[in-house]
């Protein structure tokens, strides 16, 4: 019986060495599936990763210059953002050129009256147009602050032909810089005075299209990609720096013989000497620029698209048509 009993225990020993030798087996198997599996996550991620930083040099690649036409370009004005961007067309491409923080009027909404210090806001698919672009550099204004008779232009002032509305423009912040960006201004966009001259000499041209957005309005579908083609390719206008003075000089006068009276609305009203905004004003014997008085009749004798070319003290001299109106006698 003892022998017995003792087989029966070698049976059992073995049994159990049998048996622990299969459960070392499976849980090997199974740590060594964890690390398959980890190593494939793993190897998944890496390539994740790689994948990722494949996009960017697509980015690096598109990088360049590119020679475009200035009159390609136009202004977004974005209530909501403070912003003014520059955008110029290529192809079929839209590029942001150039963006500016602004300082807009003091009071939200569509302009509706003069005076209202409002912003006006120009329709939908309907941009405003710069219908001049003027020295600044010696415009004075009271703000009724206290300050008095102040610089406030900066160095110019790019007049925007707004229908229904006057005396609105794009200009510096003299003596207001602090307000840029902000909602400080009477209607009019304030640059700050280094920016309003790298917008004149970079990119502005009588013509160039104006759109001021609504207060709520985002920003329009295609500007997301303009910005990021905007940080990838350089702008070289060549030689359409000045196309704004060439477009309007190379034009001819037509001969016209009609009387002209000036409507200024109270502005004071420049006569050039030619028909562009870049020729010299018409000055009086004291040095002072000659003004014509609201209501005042011209005789013209010829015109172009944008100017009346009338005679004043016995000289050929020219006026803007924002400014005057053919009058029967």
């Amino acid at each position: 019986m003892k022998a017995l009993d003792r087989k029966d225990t070698i049976i059992i020993i073995l049994a159990c060495v049998i048996i622990f030798m299969w459960m070392r087996r499976c849980s090997d198997t199974s740590d060594e599936k964890e690390v398959r599996d980890e190593e494939v996550l793993t190897d998944s991620m890496s390539n994740e990763e790689e994948f990722t930083v494949q996009e960017e040099p697509e980015l690096k690649e598109k990088s360049s210059v590119r020679k475009v036409n200035k009159n390609n370009c136009f202004i977004i004005i974005s209530k909501k953002l403070t912003r003014l961007n520059v955008y110029c067309t290529d192809g079929g491409d839209t590029i942001l050129a150039k963006s500016y923080p602004v300082c807009l009027s003091k009071n939200k909404g569509q302009k509706q009256t003069k005076g209202d210090m409002k912003t006006p806001e120009s329709p939908k698919g309907n941009p405003f147009t710069i219908r001049q672009i003027q020295d600044a550099s010696g415009w004075h204004h009271d703000f009724g602050d206290g300050r008095g008779n102040i610089l406030a232009y900066g160095h110019w002032f790019l007049r925007l032909e707004t229908p229904g509305f006057s005396g609105i423009g794009i200009h510096g912040s003299t003596n207001n810089e602090n307000t840029v960006p902000g909602r400080a201004s009477e209607g009019c966009i304030r640059l700050n005075d280094k920016d309003i001259i790298d917008l004149k000499e970079n990119y502005a041209f009588v013509g160039m299209k104006v759109s001021i957005q609504a207060e709520d309005d985002n920003p329009l579908p295609f500007e997301k990609k303009a910005q990021e083609l905007g940080k990838a390719i350089s702008l070289d206008f060549g030689n359409s720096a000045n196309s704004e003075k060439l477009n309007d000089i190379s034009e001819k006068t037509v001969p016209l013989n009609a009387t002209i009276e000036v409507v200024s609305g109270g502005e004071d009203v420049n006569i050039r000497k030619g028909p562009d905004v870049t020729y010299p004003k018409l000055m009086k014997a004291d040095g002072s620029p000659y003004h014509p008085k609201n209501g005042a009749r011209l005789n013209c004798i010829g015109e172009t698209s944008k100017f009346y070319n009338v005679i004043i003290n016995g000289e050929s001299v020219f006026i803007s048509k924002y400014y005057s109106k053919i009058v029967k006698d």
